[in-house]
């Protein structure tokens, strides 16, 4: 039985694979009348297979009269020897060497040529013998790529024997910078990359058991190199909070605390760095990539890291992804009566005086406490099921109003909750104006705030934290919270041929849409009563195909009819009932549109295109979404549209 070692999420390109240990090589005696040939140093052999040896002679002259052939262990103790004497070398070729009768382990093989009773030439190998095969599938890197002058994790994928404690030896850049036993943590290495950007060499060697005291002095056959990418950037697939712009704070925790948002921007040298407090160490948990903390450990900035301008504070939401190893609620003195809640965030202001706390406050119940002066006020939310050892994305968005507060939960990417409290933060003073976030000078007015900030520290999670940040504004620099996170995953999925990606988080109907009929926005869904008609927005043909995704709530079973409508109104393909493409829940009903020739194309799913004529100057239609059932209602939990080269239709010319 083969054991695999290691959960991964990215393996880096192979240059060369493992050894073969059953390959000859020349002997030491190159200048000699007789060499011998057989493996080279490091070989690893299955016990089954008998050691391979040969003679290359040089013309004229004859095979030696006997070889005589010792076994000793590492240490220097006779375990096995062998006679070959002239009568059983056939055409140079020593008759194999069994090996069944030893103990797996790591074995010097001497060779000592005879002839005319005199010994002519010796011959010494150091070996492995070993039970069931030994591989190195791969290495992979935590993060894919390193930030330059960052800390990263790299691991071997191994597939080795049940109970085998194979010996690993890292090396980087050409030296040797970790060796160890896998059971003693030798199969990762802790690495802080290069300064400068690049394309970096990285070597990991097998050996099946632990060297002699003197080390291995040879390379094991059983290797692998591969390369290790630095670069600053993140590239748009790789799974992270974004984009920079519209984080006041962002910090990716790739093996570093920067500062990637706006923030040291906006205040320069005013803005406060991130600290490490206690035991935190760059990890890998559930697969994911960040800092652990436990026992107190924390992130800190000496300052509230706040949007604060203008003698205000801003609309903001506070993000991060966790993966918590201990369930909320646990009795960490082992008695009846002991629970604790788990803080994820603690922010506390000096002036203006206000608090935000975020915590788990038992197992699948999320907390925020938000006090200004001596009120407080608290929203909590649940969490969909067990919120400990997976990777759970939360924000808890704030939108200062002149009345109050706006307060809302969200929970990998779905509002968990919402409310409004009556405490007021101060707003940014209305005589300055939004050009002070998109001019030449949008750094006027923002200040630091004095306080303090902390991402774990005291009574906080025990867990990893894979990515923290403060949202502040919207892909238009326009002040905001991050109340739409379904629109901004679609952003970070199809960046600029994104034309519009709705979640429906707020129980407003976003700019767009227009619903007629009975109908309501509530909780991530837009409910159509029988009868009711969801418009989107205008969606303009400009010859590329496009691609609109639209997902109906699990469980529905009311009849949804799609239909196209020109932006003057007239029915450009009248309602029809658009089949998932994959039979379940959550499946997304998929239109694709082509502008070609003046002819609209339609088609869904497998069906033949449908062919619309367009008379010119109507490119731009709009999706009509009704519910054509006769008493039950159809929710709707999300909406998108995108260009999308992939959805063209073959152009074949019929001579």
């Amino acid at each position: 039985m083969v054991r695999h070692i290691g959960t991964f999420l990215v393996v880096l390109a192979i240059l060369s694979g493992c050894g073969d240990g059953g390959l000859l090589l020349p002997g030491l005696a190159e200048g000699g009348d007789v060499v011998l040939q057989t493996v080279a140093d490091g070989a690893v052999l299955t016990r089954d297979r008998p050691l391979e040896a040969a003679l290359r002679l040089r013309p004229g002259q004859r095979e030696p009269d006997r070889v005589e052939v010792t076994v000793t262990t590492a240490d220097g103790r006779s375990a096995a020897a062998r006679t070959i004497a002239a009568a059983e070398i056939q055409q140079g070729r020593l008759p194999g060497i069994a090996l069944d009768s030893l103990e797996p382990g790591y074995y010097r093989v001497e060779f000592e040529l005879y002839s005319a009773g005199r010994r002519t030439d010796t011959v010494r190998r150091m070996l492995f013998l070993v039970d069931g095969d030994y591989r190195i599938a791969g290495v992979s890197a935590y993060p894919a790529a390193f930030m330059p002058d960052s800390r990263g994790i790299l691991r071997a994928d191994l597939e080795i024997p049940d109970g085998a404690d194979p010996y690993l030896r890292w090396s980087f850049g050409g030296r040797t910078v970790s060796e160890g036993l896998l059971s003693a943590g030798g199969g990762q290495l802790l690495l802080r990359s290069p300064e400068s950007e690049g394309v970096y060499a990285v070597q990991l060697e097998l050996f099946p058991v632990a060297p002699p005291a003197q080390g291995y002095r040879f390379a094991s056959e059983l290797l692998q190199q591969t390369d290790l990418v630095v670069r600053e950037a993140r590239l748009p697939d790789e799974r992270s909070l974004g984009p920079p712009a519209s984080y006041y704070v962002l910090l990716h925790l790739a093996g570093n605390l920067r500062d990637s948002g706006m923030r040291p921007e906006l205040l320069g040298a005013a803005a406060a760095e991130a600290e490490l407090i206690g035991n935190a160490e760059p990890a890998i948990v559930e697969g994911q990539f960040g800092y652990r903390l436990s026992d107190g450990a924390a992130i800190t900035f000496n300052e509230a890291v706040v949007p604060y301008r203008n003698g205000g504070v801003g609309p903001f939401s506070v993000s991060m992804r966790l993966v918590l190893t201990e369930p909320s609620g646990a009795d960490p003195n082992n008695t009846q009566t002991a629970t604790r809640s788990q803080t994820f965030f603690a922010l506390e202001a000096r002036d203006p005086a206000f608090s935000l706390r975020l915590e788990l406050s038992d197992q699948n119940t999320l907390a925020a406490q938000l006090q200004v002066g001596g009120n407080s006020s608290t929203l909590t939310a649940v969490v969909p099921g067990p919120a400990q050892r997976r990777p759970v994305e939360l924000s808890f968005a704030v939108v200062p109003r002149s009345s109050g507060t706006d307060l809302a939960w969200f929970v990998d990417g779905e509002l968990a909750a919402e409310g409004a409290t009556s405490l007021r933060l101060p707003l940014p003073r209305d005589d300055e104006r939004e050009r002070d976030l998109t001019s030449s000078d949008h750094a006027a007015g923002w200040r630091s705030l004095a306080g303090s900030t902390v991402i774990g520290g005291e009574n906080g999670f025990t867990g990893l934290i894979d990515e923290f940040g403060v949202f502040f504004r919207d892909e238009f620099e326009r002040p905001a919270a991050n109340m739409t996170p379904f629109r901004l995953e679609q952003l970070r999925r199809h960046g600029e041929m994104l034309l519009f990606g709705e979640g429906f988080e707020s129980d407003e109907l976003p700019e767009g849409f227009e619903l007629a009929g009975d109908g309501a926005v509530t909780q991530g869904v837009v409910a159509l009563q029988p009868g009711a008609v969801l418009r989107s927005p205008p969606v303009e043909l400009q010859g590329e195909g496009i691609t609109i995704e639209v997902v109906p709530r699990a469980g529905d079973r009311a009849r949804l009819l799609i239909g196209l409508r020109g932006s003057d109104g007239d029915v450009l393909r009248p309602p029809h009932e658009v089949l998932p493409q994959s039979v379940g829940d959550d499946a997304p009903l998929v239109l694709r549109l082509q502008l070609r020739d003046g002819r609209l194309l339609t088609w869904s799913g497998r069906s033949e295109p449908v062919e619309i004529p367009l008379a010119p100057g109507r490119e731009s239609l709009r999706l009509e979404m009704s519910n054509a059932s006769g008493a039950s209602d159809l929710g709707i939990t999300s909406i998108t549209a995108y260009r999308d080269s992939s959805s063209f239709l073959p152009v074949i010319d019929v001579p």
